[in-house]
């Protein structure tokens, strides 16, 4: 049993040495920063309203668009909810297929180097 505790203790200390040589490396944060960059600015391009942003990531279709939308003088939404949902969907999609290539890309490179 002294062994496994030794064991799981090396691992972590393997873990910990790993990770604080990946932060400390400067190319890791480079490419970090220009993929955050760079995800922005494609998320901006694809939004009608960049302001919208925030609201769009954090929030469920339902209360983004009680929360975004406004009435004409009759009381009706000036934007439909359809179209409304899929400027959603897009949104949506297009962050989490960059959050899928950024973590394909952090794992390609953890197990191959």
């Amino acid at each position: 049993m002294d062994n496994f505790i030794f064991s799981l203790q090396n691992i972590a200390y393997n873990i910990n040495i790993t990770i604080s040589a990946l932060l400390r490396h400067q190319l890791i944060w480079g490419f970090a920063l220009g993929f955050a960059a760079s995800t922005l600015i494609h998320l901006f391009v694809i939004t009608s309203n960049p302001r919208m942003l925030p609201t769009l990531i954090t929030k469920k279709p339902a209360e983004s668009f009680a929360s975004l939308s406004t009435r004409n003088k009759k009381g009706t939404y000036d934007v439909p909810y359809s179209a409304f949902k899929r400027e959603y969907d897009r949104v949506r999609i297009v962050l989490y297929s960059v959050l899928l290539a950024f973590l394909v890309v952090v794992i390609i490179a953890l197990v191959r180097y």
